[in-house]
């Protein structure tokens, strides 16, 4: 459910491995799908293409076994709500979406029965409709919402492994889901307030300890919350980042040079709130926020004298 770069990427390995995989999409995306199936471009193993089912309607495709939701934040509800018809007795909804509480909103649309806690680590963009490009970095990680390990996840982790995904069901998945989302912060916020990719991120030493600023200050309010980070978690987040390709951007970035919407709400603005109600100064993450909020329902308008 959204063939966006992250579901394209997911859903052609998926579909690659022999598995049936049905994308929902739109308009120009939708087309290309139907009409040339998704290609994968991969930065050092070559390109592969694959035919794929897909569809705007989901009550067409009818009940699956597996929902990977991959939308923004912003449209979870709508999503959620046309993903309805998907969602069978036995399925499995895997959310790789933006926020800290995504897991929590969808159990309550759709049952906790049905619903994982899910994160990814994808370096992606859509190139063009029905292509997406692949970047250094690949990893999906899932797991109960109440924790421990399940035979549903031991059984997708197989799934996704055969398909050369880097995946993990995770027994903790809270805390890991709170890591990406302090990495996240701060790496979206810093990256679109600077308008910087990857590589002249990491050459500039302002922008680099900028982006090591925000990291601690998302590391405190996680702390305030209760939320124990592995140790070293900034610097395996920084030491991620050194991996990307020099011209990788966040999502956030692209969104931002394309004049769309931003999650700024759903990243800064949900971490500084939390912020706020936990007594926890959060300066650099202020900053960003307040650099970046005219840009967040897309770019603001301006008159010419």
């Amino acid at each position: 459910m959204g063939a966006s770069g992250q579901g394209c990427f997911f859903g052609g390995w998926l579909a690659k491995a022999g598995n049936e995989v049905t994308f929902i999409a739109r308009g120009a995306n939708l087309e290309a799908l139907r009409e040339n199936g998704v290609r994968v471009k991969l930065d050092t193993l070559g390109d592969f293409t694959v035919r794929v089912k897909a569809s705007d309607d989901t009550a067409e495709v009818g009940p699956v076994d597996l929902v990977v939701l991959s939308v923004k934040y912003y449209d979870l509800d709508e999503a959620a709500r046309r993903t309805i018809p998907l969602v069978g007795d036995d399925a499995v909804v895997v959310p790789v979406v933006n926020g800290i509480d995504v897991a929590e909103r969808v159990g309550a649309i759709f049952g906790v029965e049905h619903a994982l806690g899910g994160v990814s680590w994808v370096n992606t963009r859509l190139e063009s409709p029905g292509v997406v490009a692949h970047g250094s970095v690949a990893k999906l990680i899932f797991g109960e919402p109440g924790g421990g390990f399940s035979p549903r996840t031991r059984h997708l982790e197989s799934a996704f492994r055969e398909a050369l995904i880097d995946a993990e069901a995770s027994p903790d998945i809270g805390t890991v889901t709170w890591g990406k989302f302090a990495a996240n912060c701060a790496l979206s916020g810093v990256m679109a307030l600077t308008r910087l990719p990857a590589g002249p991120l990491r050459d500039s030493p302002e922008a680099w300890a900028f982006l090591g600023g925000a990291l601690d200050e998302a590391e405190a309010v996680a702390r305030a919350r209760g939320v124990r980070l592995p140790t070293g978690h900034a610097e395996d987040v920084l030491r991620t980042v050194q991996g990307y390709a020099p011209w990788a951007k966040v999502a956030m970035l692209q969104d931002l040079e394309a004049g769309r919407r931003l999650e700024l709400d759903a990243l800064t603005g949900a971490l500084t709130a939390l912020a706020r109600r936990s007594g926890v100064p959060t300066p650099i993450n202020d900053a960003i926020y307040a650099g970046l909020k005219p840009y967040a329902d897309g770019a603001p308008k301006t008159t010419n004298p």
